[in-house]
């Protein structure tokens, strides 16, 4: 079995039992020098009643992770810092409880399509890569939660993780996710489009080039079979599979829990779906 697949069948593990998940946990609310513990699932409803916004949601989930690993996981303040750390068995289940219920709380953001979390991520992220090199027992669930937190990151933003475009991925198992067949999602067939429009900036690939490229990437989405651009002959095609590297390189590092990476990554799915090229007058697409 491929390392993909392994990776992929992690995460339907996982976000099958946060979906049936009742406990959410808690957040911390600071308003007015005060603050106020809330069950996360209040805070939800507040949300889909429409009572609060989603700024103002991703704001209090950001601010409330932060001062929680403030409080409970840096050795110079908080719990430490006031005479009460915990033993090392204590900390190890007190990190993986925490994990847990920070997870739960962010898939449930993601399947709101709720944005702006990149700092919340990055700090669970942190605590997971900290237990995950001082306590070698739970290496391999902080790593689940790592490949959980970048994966429906990911999803949310570019939507389905079924593949159903027919560009061959470049199958390495922290980048681009591949289908049955080997194809990549829609919205990375987005992101490529975007990548190789934003390439006159990056590169200065003048206008022809791009053209071309974009039309052989549209073609091979609408394609009936997976189209392995690297088996392509010719300077537009080589343009295009490099242009798809650069993009396998960008998910990797959004998979890792790179923030900027991961806004990159959504700023070229809209780019690629709004980018217009056209050859002798014909639009690509």
């Amino acid at each position: 079995m491929s390392d993909m697949k392994l990776i992929m069948e992690g995460w339907r593990s996982y976000s099958n039992r946060v979906k049936t998940a009742e406990n959410f946990g808690t957040v911390f609310l600071f308003e007015n020098k005060t603050v106020v513990e809330k069950d996360f699932k209040d805070l939800l409803k507040e949300y889909d009643s429409g009572n609060i916004s989603a700024e103002y949601l991703a704001d209090t989930w950001n601010e409330s992770v932060l001062k929680e690993i403030m409080m409970d996981f840096d050795p110079t303040g908080g719990a430490a810092a006031a005479g009460h750390a915990k033993s090392g068995a204590e900390m190890l289940d007190k990190a993986a409880d925490w994990l847990d219920t920070k997870t739960t709380q962010l898939y449930q953001l993601a399947q709101r399509g709720v944005e702006g979390l990149v700092k919340g991520a990055a700090g669970i992220i942190n605590v997971a890569k900290k237990f995950q090199r001082n306590h070698p027992t739970v290496a391999k669930a902080a790593a689940v939660v790592v490949i959980a937190i970048a994966a429906f990151a990911l999803m949310s933003a570019f939507g389905s993780e079924e593949a159903q475009a027919a560009i061959q991925s470049p199958g390495h198992a922290t980048g681009i996710p591949a289908g049955a067949e080997g194809q990549i999602p829609p919205a990375y067939y987005e992101a490529l489009r975007g990548m190789i429009d934003q390439a006159r900036e990056i590169e200065n690939a003048p206008l022809e080039l791009r053209a071309e490229a974009m039309k052989i990437v549209d073609w091979a989405q609408a394609k009936g079979s997976t189209i392995d651009l690297g088996e392509l002959q010719g300077k537009y095609a080589q343009f295009a599979d490099r242009q798809l590297s650069t993009l396998d390189g960008l998910t990797s590092l959004a998979r890792k829990g790179d923030p900027e990476a991961l806004e990159w990554l959504k700023e070229l799915v809209e780019t690629g779906k709004t980018a217009v090229y056209k050859i002798h007058g014909v639009p690509t697409r």
